[in-house]
Order: C-alpha cells, then sequence, then structure tokens
C-alpha cells in the first residue's frame, strides 16, 4: 500500500521525516521503520510486510538537531482479499507454455473486503508458495 502525508507549512529546518509503526497514535512501542529524504512526501509499503501487534503509521520531521515531539499518525488497514472458487481452463498448447483464463469469485464486501483495490494471480511451483511468479498484471476489483 502507499503511506502518503503533506509537508508542514514551516519546512526551512526539516531534513527528513522518520516514519515508525506503533502500537498506538502516540508513539507507544514504536519501532522505526524508515528515514526519507525531505522532499519525499509518499512511501510505498512493499506485500507482505509484517506489523506484527502494530496499530499506527507515526510520521515525523527531523531536523539537523532535533525530531518532533508530536507525529503525524494514521491507523493501519489491513484488508485480506481472498477468493472463492478458482477455477484455470487450460489448452495444452506443450509441456513449457501454459494458455487458458482464470477465473475466480471474489468474497462479499460485508466480509471486510470493501477495501480491496487489485486481485493479483501468481503462478507458484508448489503449494508452499515457492517461485512465486506474477501473471500479467493486477486486476481491479
Amino acid at each position: 500500500g502507499s503511506l502518503e502525508w503533506v509537508s508542514p507549512e514551516m519546512t526551512s529546518q526539516i531534513t527528513d521525516y522518520v516514519i515508525y509503526l506503533a502500537e498506538d497514535s502516540i508513539g507507544m512501542s514504536r519501532t522505526s521503520y524508515v528515514s526519507l529524504d525531505f522532499g519525499t512526501n509518499n512511501h510505498t509499503v512493499p506485500p507482505e510486510t509484517s506489523k506484527l501487534n502494530f496499530t499506527h503509521w507515526l510520521v515525523y520531521t527531523k531536523s539537523s538537531m532535533v525530531e518532533q515531539t508530536t507525529p503525524a499518525f494514521v491507523e493501519i488497514v489491513d484488508t485480506n482479499g481472498s477468493v472463492d472458487n478458482v477455477l484455470f481452463v487450460g489448452l495444452d498448447l506443450n509441456l513449457d507454455s501454459l494458455l487458458g483464463r482464470i477465473e475466480w469469485t471474489p468474497r462479499p464486501k460485508e466480509q471486510d473486503t470493501a477495501r480491496v483495490q487489485d486481485y493479483l494471480a501468481y503462478l507458484v511451483e508448489s503449494a508452499t508458495l515457492t517461485g512465486q511468479t506474477q501473471l500479467q498484471s493486477a486486476v481491479t476489483r
């Protein structure tokens, strides 16, 4: 997902943004996630980033002397976009090629999938998900 913020009005002393994961909006049990140069106002959080017990992202400004005492914050929203009834009907071209259509049924929106934006399909080497290769681009919900 994407983490985005707006720069404060007074920016002349800011050198960095420091992003933390925390257990609440005031920084309980926070842990450093990444430091970014000033001028960057977003960060892409990679898929499968472990959130552990953390519930909030905190963004602090930092100058050459001190880190801001009160952060901007946002609650972490992590939605499972599992699907049902996966079906692949393939054409047997040869042993090294697949051609066909993948179909699935999205779960109903009332099952906490209203925030799902895209679905990604992967070809894997085994049931343990080794050797993942994404198939084409994301499918928008």
